[in-house]
């Protein structure tokens, strides 16, 4: 006989770190939350965004409502455009590549257009530089439509909630009622059972943000009969949108003594800048063209990564339920 529905119960709050505590969490972690996804919350979602029209094939012009009513329950659409959050590593690292190859070019004797010699050393235009940042963010660069759903009526706390398995979902005011509870009920999982035991579990290693491990680490912890590994990893995080902004940042119409501005693009426009960072790029004018030094590029490109790598800890849980 085929299953065709589901039971799916409320988590009790988070009591203390034991047995109990560890059941609930493999329940609501491994298989209620991903079942409500599955099954209730990303397909009704689905339904509600391809009834606006908008799809990233589609992309809306301005801000779009659209109000789908479902029997007597109403959501309301916000369709939008954006661009896609980007790559920005694949910026720095094409930066890099290319003043690389402008180097060593000029190292082995091959004339460019737009690149000249002081002192035995390559200079670019800065204009190059400039495009060819422009380049590489465009490449990277997508848009897409960005769609949030906001539901015009609460849940009815009518727990534990039937998840119909094997019958699809549709725009009626029942399925959007099993929406609305299983978004609830999710989140009520979520922070009774998973992310409370998950606190208490990292706490286990005795290692935090403000503690950081200098290698890895790993932690086993049992709790009843299961398992858990906990791995305390120490990383490094860099901000590449804050590295290229602080290489080429537009200024803004209105400028002020406090607006972020980039390096380069003060350089071109002749705005105060950092002593110590002006001469490292070591600024040349010739018949109205500006050039910098390449290897000046490349210093300031490795101090802003720098200037925005912060160390930052990663741990990451394995289970082995019911050892």
């Amino acid at each position: 006989m085929e299953l065709e529905r589901i039971t799916i119960q409320e988590a009790p709050q988070f009591t203390g770190f034991d047995l109990s505590a560890a059941t609930h969490y493999f329940r609501a972690k491994l298989t209620a939350i991903p079942l409500l996804k599955k099954r209730v919350i990303s397909p009704f979602e689905t339904l509600l965004k391809d009834a606006t029209g908008y799809s990233n094939e589609n992309l809306p012009s301005g801000k779009q409502i659209t109000d789908i009513e479902c029997g007597n329950m109403e959501f309301r659409v916000t369709s939008e455009q954006r661009t896609k959050r980007p790559a920005l590593v694949e910026v720095y690292s094409g930066t890099q590549d290319f003043l690389d190859f402008v180097s060593t070019g000029h190292a082995d004797g091959v004339r460019r257009r737009g690149v000249r010699t002081f002192e035995d050393k390559p200079y670019i235009e800065l204009s190059d530089v400039l495009t060819q940042v422009d380049e590489l963010r465009a490449g990277v660069t997508t848009d897409e439509v960005k769609q949030s759903i906001k539901a015009r009526t609460k849940a009815n706390d009518n727990w534990p909630l039937i998840v119909p398995l094997t019958v699809p979902l549709e725009l009626t005011e029942s399925d959007a009622q099993l929406y609305i509870n299983a978004q609830v009920l999710s989140n009520q999982l979520y922070n009774s059972a998973v992310k409370p035991f998950e606190i208490a579990l990292r706490s286990q290693t005795g290692y935090s943000r403000d503690n950081v491990p200098s290698e890895a680490k790993a932690k086993w912890v049992q709790v009843g009969h299961h398992l858990f590994e906990v791995q305390s990893i120490p990383e490094q995080t860099v901000r590449y949108a804050a590295v290229v902004d602080g290489l080429v940042k537009p200024a803004p119409e209105r400028l002020t003594s406090r607006s972020k501005v980039g390096e380069l693009v003060r350089l071109r426009e002749r705005l105060p800048l950092d002593l110590g960072v002006r001469e490292a790029y070591d600024l040349q004018e010739v018949s109205g063209k500006q050039y910098v030094s390449v290897s000046g590029i490349q210093d300031r490109l490795n101090s802003l990564k720098e200037e925005n790598t912060n160390s930052s800890l990663n741990q990451r849980i394995a289970y082995f339920p019911a050892i």
